[in-house]
């Protein structure tokens, strides 16, 4: 099996809110979450979703082209499966499995700092580790 990691840059283009997933009703566990070193982290699993989501979006429209409503979300489901893995086994025909694509988590490298000549970007060695 050939494995190779592509290391990519995500930006925000609106405000992001990650939590871990452990509040009762409406109340929030934690602003951000944190590292053992303090720094912002996104987990990998919550990147996941948000990319899983979005292909299945776009086959989902694409597919809705050529067939019935409930025969799209099907064979989106399928591709869908086939790349991240299986999330549901009751709605996948396709053997449980692990998926052909793994996201790690999102570390911040740069800090945005407001200066005298606009926004800049700083870092440090230990960030670009």
């Amino acid at each position: 099996m050939i494995m190779k990691s592509i290391p990519i840059a995500l930006v925000a283009l609106t405000n992001i809110r990650v939590l871990r997933g452990q509040s009762v009703a409406d109340v929030t566990d934690l602003q951000i979450i944190r590292d053992n070193l303090g720094y912002v982290y996104i987990p990998g699993t919550s990147i996941k979703g948000s990319v899983t989501k979005h292909v299945y979006r776009k086959l989902y429209n694409e597919f809705i082209k050529e067939v019935k409503k409930c025969e799209a979300k099907l064979r989106a489901l399928k591709v869908v499966n086939a790349i991240f893995g299986t999330f549901d086994e009751k709605l996948s025909d396709i053997k449980p499995h692990i998926g052909l694509v793994s996201i790690r988590d999102a570390k911040l490298v740069f800090i945005p700092v407001t200066s005298e000549i606009g926004l800049i970007f700083l870092t440090t060695p230990y960030l670009l580790e």
